[in-house]
Parts: structure tokens; C-alpha cells; sequence
């Protein structure tokens, strides 16, 4: 992915009148030369061919959605410029789903098949954490390690978020984040990072001032500075376990509830961690053997 520079010229990008012809294309070409890429390797880049690009641009063809976004993250283009491209191509920029949304959503009946998906990755992903959550933080599906797990951290706050469960200074538990700096920082650079993609969302500007209250004098980092992937130090009486998180994020899908959800996979680091968890999940019933 390109990491645009504090020099590069996006200022200078051409801003077109909304009656001139075919604005999205001519925003798409204006934004490839600024980023000193050929036709070529920005069609490989979003995944389209070449000459359907060149159609776009020069307003033969009309981009549907998923290629306006895909080559909104190809150019790096930043939040409020990636609403300006959506809606000069005629779209609206999405709007990620509340908690109770994405929850109304995941037990409608009427959709079992993306529930019943969900679960599954959940599920399959034990006996190690696996959630899903939105933008803001609000676990709305979690498999039973996860929830052991945030229960126990969680516990003495009145706070059951994910940012509130790991940032929990709670003198009430016997289970804690040991690397809270690290993880402040995480979780503010990552919703901060959201609020650029999508700069009129009120959830997620509140969220973050609702995050940076908990954390401090905790700060995002650069915007030219790679997401790192989360690293937890969870002491639990006289364990500390090590474990890392991965995260798959469902973007620009149509389904309300599922747009802007968050999968969370947490692995361990360590050998003595992958014990704890599996001794937990046999404890509990959950494996046999």
C-alpha cells in the first residue's frame, strides 16, 4: 500500500466543477499522476484491467462502487477525499453500523447464513479469543475463550468495550493489561485512522475522545507511520500471557449490520500461553481428549 508523505502534492489535485463531464474519472487520473503511477500499475494495484481504467477515466465507462473504493485504497487517498471521489461517482460514503444495529442485524432471522458464518468463524477459532466488533469498539459476537477472557480483565469496571476492558484500571480483578501505553496508542491510531476514512461519522469521533479520556496522554501515531499488529501482555494471577491480534475488517459491504465489523482473531505468542488456553477451553468442555 502507498504511504503518502508529508510532501506529496495531494493539495494540488485538481477539485472539478460537478457539471464538467465525467468528475470521477478525471479525479481518478489526476489522483494516479499525483501518485506518479502508470495506468498499469494502478489497475493492478485495485485489480481491474488496464483498459477498464482507462475507460473510467476518460468517462466511457461508469465505476461502480466496489472500484471506486478499491482505487480510493490503491492511491492512499485520504478520508474526506475519499468521500468527495464516492460522491462525485454518485454514491454516498457508507456509514458504519451502531452496536445495536450490527447485533438487531446478526440475529435477524431472516439472514442465517452470514450469522451462522460468523459463528462459525468464531467457533473454529478455539480455543484462542476470536470476536467481532464495531468501529467504536463494542464486542457484538464473541466465542467462549473471548469471553472468559474479557470477563476476567473487564472485571470491576463498568465498562464491558473492548478499549474499557483492556484499558481497565480497575483495582477490583485479578487480571490485567500489563502494556497498556502500547495498546492506548494502538487503539487511538486505529480509530483515528477510521475517523480519516470516513471524517463525517460522528460515532467515531466521539469514540475517540471517549478512548483518549481513558488512555491519558496516550497519542496516535503518523499518518505516514505503518498500523502495527496488537501485541497483549495479560497478567492473570500468576500468568502472564502473550498474544497477538489479527483483525479482518468488512468495509464497504452493503448489509448494514456486517458494514465496518471488525473480525478479531487473538493467537498466542508463546508456548506457555497456548497451554493456558487450551488447558482453560478442556476445563471448561470444550475439547476432547
Amino acid at each position: 500500500m502507498l504511504v503518502a508523505s508529508k510532501s506529496d502534492n495531494s493539495s494540488n489535485i485538481i477539485r472539478h466543477d460537478t457539471n464538467s463531464g465525467p468528475k470521477v474519472g478525471l479525479l481518478v487520473r489526476d489522483w494516479r499522476r499525483s501518485r506518479g503511477l502508470t495506468q498499469v500499475e494502478l489497475a493492478e494495484k485495485a485489480s481491474v484491467s488496464a483498459r477498464h481504467l482507462s475507460f473510467v477515466e476518460t468517462g466511457r465507462t461508469r465505476a461502480s462502487r466496489g472500484l471506486i473504493v478499491r482505487l480510493a485504497e490503491a492511491l492512499d487517498i485520504p478520508g474526506q477525499q475519499r468521500v468527495e471521489l464516492l460522491q462525485s461517482g454518485g454514491f454516498t460514503a457508507p456509514q458504519s453500523p451502531t452496536a445495536a444495529q450490527s447485533a438487531r442485524f446478526l440475529a435477524n432471522s431472516s439472514l442465517p447464513r452470514l450469522s451462522s458464518t460468523l459463528d462459525y468463524l468464531l467457533s473454529n477459532h478455539e480455543p484462542f479469543p476470536a470476536f467481532a466488533m464495531t468501529p467504536t469498539f463494542s464486542i457484538v459476537r464473541a466465542n467462549r475463550a473471548a469471553t472468559n477472557l474479557f470477563a476476567r480483565i473487564a472485571q470491576g469496571s463498568d465498562r464491558q468495550d473492548f478499549a474499557g476492558a483492556l484499558l481497565n484500571t480497575s483495582a477490583d480483578g485479578d487480571a490485567f493489561v500489563e502494556n497498556k501505553e502500547e495498546v492506548a496508542q494502538y487503539l487511538l491510531t486505529r480509530i483515528h485512522r477510521a475517523i480519516q476514512r470516513s471524517p463525517n461519522e460522528r460515532q467515531l469521533r466521539a469514540s475517540f475522545e471517549d478512548v483518549r479520556a481513558l488512555t491519558g496522554n496516550a497519542k496516535p501515531l503518523p499518518d505516514d507511520q505503518d498500523m502495527p499488529i496488537l501485541s497483549l501482555k495479560i497478567r492473570i494471577d500468576d500468568t502472564v500471557l502473550s498474544v497477538f491480534q489479527t483483525c479482518l475488517h468488512y468495509g464497504d459491504v452493503s448489509e448494514l449490520g456486517m458494514r465496518g465489523l471488525y473480525l478479531e482473531h487473538v493467537f498466542p505468542e508463546d508456548a506457555e500461553t497456548e497451554l493456558y488456553f487450551r488447558n482453560m477451553a478442556a476445563e471448561d468442555g470444550q475439547l476432547g481428549g
